[in-house]
Formats: C-alpha cells, structure tokens, sequence
C-alpha cells in the first residue's frame, strides 16, 4: 500500500517499477472492485485481501421469443407461433401434473381434444411458460 493505493513491483528486478493496480482507498478501511477482482484494505492490520471474481461458470441468458399460442381458447390443437426451433415442450394442468410432452415448432398441431375443460399451462423447453384455454 503506497500512499493511498494499491501497487506493486517485482522487487527481482532492479529495474522494475512500481505499477498502481487500484487508485483512491480510503484508510483505514476500503473495498474497491478493479476488474476482476475485489481488493479489501485494512491499513490497522496491515493487510490487503486481493479476492477473484472471475465467473466460475457462464450463465446463458435465453432470449425471449414473444411466443402466442394459438388459437386460444381452442376445442381441438393448439399451435405455438414464434418457435425459432424444434422445441421440448410439457403441457400441465394448473396444479403443475404433466400431462403431455413432445417436440414441437412453429407448424406443429398440438391435439388437445381429449383434455378436460379448464385452464392448462404450457412449459417451453429454454424459454417461458405459455397458457391456454380448453373448452
């Protein structure tokens, strides 16, 4: 800690300099975030806690996209427009029993003649979760 920031230097080289990794801590306590990393300062102890935050993994945002079941209420199919894929999808009931599951896109006629009437929920496979009527 110089002054009032963190630095280093390779003191085996005669010909190193000092490099300021994170400018501005306040004394005697501070938490910067530079980069990747959370740097913590306690000039009352004497120390500085150097904390990676790299990602340990990805997280995979899905992209939304605009799904419409149609038509709604229906009697007989139902189709899912906007698909960009062949997707897994599970059609529940509203208290979450599954009652039916396959590999559909955007043409597909799903046949829901022999469901009961009600309300139903359809679960899309990376993307959000659909409802429809059957009368």
């Amino acid at each position: 800690l110089l002054g009032d920031q963190i630095s280093k230097i390779n003191i085996q080289n005669p010909t190193s300099k000092i490099e300021y990794i994170v400018p501005e801590i306040d004394a005697p306590f501070d938490i910067i975030i530079h980069k990747n990393y959370l740097f913590v300062s306690s000039t009352d102890e004497g120390t500085i806690t150097k904390i990676d935050l790299t990602p340990i993994e990805k997280v995979i945002v899905t992209e939304i996209n605009n799904l419409t079941v149609h038509p709604n209420p229906t009697t007989d199919y139902i189709s899912i427009a906007n698909l960009k894929k062949d997707t897994r999808i599970r059609i529940s009931d509203m208290q979450g029993n599954i009652l039916k599951e396959e590999t559909v896109n955007s043409t597909t006629q799903i046949p829901v003649s022999r469901l009961k009437q009600g309300y139903y929920l359809i679960l899309v496979e990376g993307s959000e979760t659909l409802r429809f009527v059957k009368k």
